[in-house]
């Protein structure tokens, strides 16, 4: 079937321009493999953000995409690494896991906070993985002179009072980071699936399993974070 959500089979297309296909090793459960999609995003944005030895990082949006991207970041050398969200649930379930130092955007002196954190007037890189638009201004304002912004967002719709000033005062480079661009390695395998391998045991922490007959219970706290990754197993 196609497109396939939540049927027993779906067909997919490998082909050259669209391939995305790769074998699941054995040892990778099927719980986990399902953290591939959001990740191969993920490794894009951190393969975009051309990050640097002790580069200091602010992910602000952490959903399963913003949260695998400081992970995966972390693996590539960056130095402290430091999450943003509003969301109580979110942020409640990110410092039980342990897996990225986080700040409540909700508070006034967040800004601040992440300064103190970082121990620097901004930061090297942002990455803006909320999807609101206004936040984009924020990012701008906490990045250093000289930073780099990756924005894997989709937004719909303007900003509202946005002053792009700080683009040049600062000299900020501004970088798109669009979809899960298939990441292979000279051999032909997956550079994503080698990555989870990997990373298996922090992404496990940020896998809620649902049964099926809890599936409006799975989509209603993926929506409030009280799930980073909810996963409905059939």
């Amino acid at each position: 079937l196609l497109p396939g959500g939540f049927s027993e089979n779906t067909l997919v297309l490998n082909t050259d321009e669209y391939s995305f296909l790769s074998p699941i090793p054995d040892e990778l459960d099927d719980i986990t493999a399902t953290t591939l999609e959001p990740a191969n995003c993920a490794f894009h944005v951190a393969m975009r953000a051309n990050i640097r030895p002790g580069d200091t990082v602010l992910v602000i949006g952490l959903g399963a995409i913003g949260l695998i991207a400081g992970l995966i970041l972390q693996t590539l050398g960056a130095g402290k690494i430091v999450g943003a969200d509003r969301s109580k649930h979110r942020l409640e379930q990110i410092r039980k896991t342990g897996l990225l130092d986080v700040v409540d955007t909700a508070d006034k002196d967040w800004m601040d906070q992440v300064r103190e954190m970082t121990a620097k007037e901004g930061v090297d890189v942002v990455i803006e993985a909320t999807g609101a638009p206004s936040v984009i201004k924020d990012a701008l304002e906490i990045a250093r002179t000289g930073g780099r912004i990756v924005v894997p967002s989709v937004y719909f719709g303007a900003v509202e009072g946005f002053e792009p000033l700080p683009i040049m005062r600062k000299e900020l480079t501004i970088i798109g980071s669009k979809g899960p661009a298939p990441q292979l390695k000279p051999d032909g395998t997956s550079a994503v699936v080698e990555k989870v391998m990997q990373l298996r045991e922090q992404l496990q922490k940020m896998i809620t399993v649902y049964d099926f007959k809890d599936s409006i219970q799975a989509f209603t706290d993926a929506r409030s974070g009280a799930a980073i990754k909810a996963v409905i197993k059939f």
